[in-house]
């Protein structure tokens, strides 16, 4: 080995440990900037498992046009959800992840996991997504209180497992 070309190894070596250390496995290579923009909610659907228990709409109790989550490039995702019938948004504030295929919303606050769980959301929420980040979509198994979302059609169903359907669209 001449002295000559030491400097160019070292020279080589950092340039690909600066290279290797500008990798971001939750980032998946620029997917958070992908994922960022305004999502419509065109699913919101629980199923129980227990056949003798109707599914519950969450869509239909949701305003479609005010609706929505708006996903940052920063990191941070909000979901808004507004009632039809009573008027009442609720925002819930969530740190959201991103893989090439995935996105992963977690509420950050108690009132955030609060209003995520008003409307049968999991206060951690994984979608999957395709590749350009126009649909975000997941059918995640869980146990809700469908009392505490309808009281009067779900009386007594305090604990009940079954699938969530969730499907967003980019507006």
């Amino acid at each position: 080995m001449s002295f000559r070309s030491t400097p160019l190894r070292a020279t080589m070596a950092l340039a690909a440990v600066a290279l290797l250390a500008g990798c971001d496995t939750n980032n998946g290579g620029g997917t958070l900037r992908d994922l960022a923009g305004t999502y419509a909610f065109v699913e919101l659907r629980f199923v129980p498992a227990a056949s003798a228990i109707a599914p519950a709409d969450v869509l239909s109790l949701l305003d479609p046009d005010l609706t929505r989550v708006e996903v940052d490039s920063e990191g941070r995702a909000f979901f808004f959800l507004r009632e039809q019938s009573t008027s009442t948004t609720r925002i819930a504030e969530t740190a959201v992840t991103a893989t090439a295929s995935r996105a992963t919303f977690r509420a950050i606050t108690a009132p955030d996991v609060d209003a995520m769980l008003r409307y049968l959301l999991p206060s951690v929420l994984q979608l999957s997504h395709d590749g350009g980040v126009t649909v975000l979509n997941g059918e995640p198994t869980l146990r809700v209180n469908l009392q505490a979302f309808d009281p009067q059609a779900y009386q007594g169903l305090t604990d009940v497992a079954g699938t969530l359907f969730v499907r967003l669209e980019r507006r």
